[in-house]
């Protein structure tokens, strides 16, 4: 039973023609990016080891004030997060060939880290089971600046035990 619609009919080379249309549109569509296969989060003041399978000659880092890398060993880097942010980290064996090319993002660790706001002032403290105040780049500079203080005269007291009670020079 019709009701007043004819039926339609397509000529058969417009089924491959839009066949074809939706094969070049998935093309151009967004796979996966490469970048974020290659992207390590490392949490800041946190340092987390890379191991390359063969032997590292050159390191170049994208801005050393987010991240940085200390040799252990030619085929063992290790990378500390200095500061919130996205970098590059590239690595090349001594022919000059990349062993790793990646994006290193840092972060605060979300689950042991709670952000205060009174108005627009920000505290951190991190809780790990008990919180305590932690020193986050952004937060109300004179708590910051407390905090900093703190951590840099127990920093003097611990190097000034490992010297034997002398103070460091």
């Amino acid at each position: 039973m019709m009701f007043g619609f004819a039926k339609l009919q397509r000529p058969p080379y417009a089924a491959k023609g839009f066949i074809v249309a939706i094969a070049a549109l998935a093309a151009l569509l967004p796979t996966s990016p490469r970048a974020e296969e290659s992207e390590m989060i490392v949490r800041i003041d946190e340092a987390t080891l890379l191991r390359l399978d063969r032997a590292s000659a050159e390191i170049i880092v994208g801005n050393p004030t987010i991240a940085d890398i200390a040799v252990q060993s030619s085929k063992t880097l290790v990378i500390t997060g200095k500061s919130f942010g996205l970098t590059n980290i590239i690595v090349l064996d001594s022919k000059g060939k990349e062993i790793v090319n990646a994006k290193v993002s840092v972060q605060a660790d979300p689950k042991r880290v709670v952000t205060l706001r009174k108005g627009t002032a920000r505290y951190s403290y991190h809780c790990t089971p008990t919180c305590q105040e932690t020193l986050l780049i952004g937060d109300y500079a004179p708590q910051f600046d407390k905090i900093q203080k703190e951590t840099a005269s127990k920093l003097s007291i611990v190097n000034s035990a490992v010297n034997g009670g002398q103070s460091p020079q």
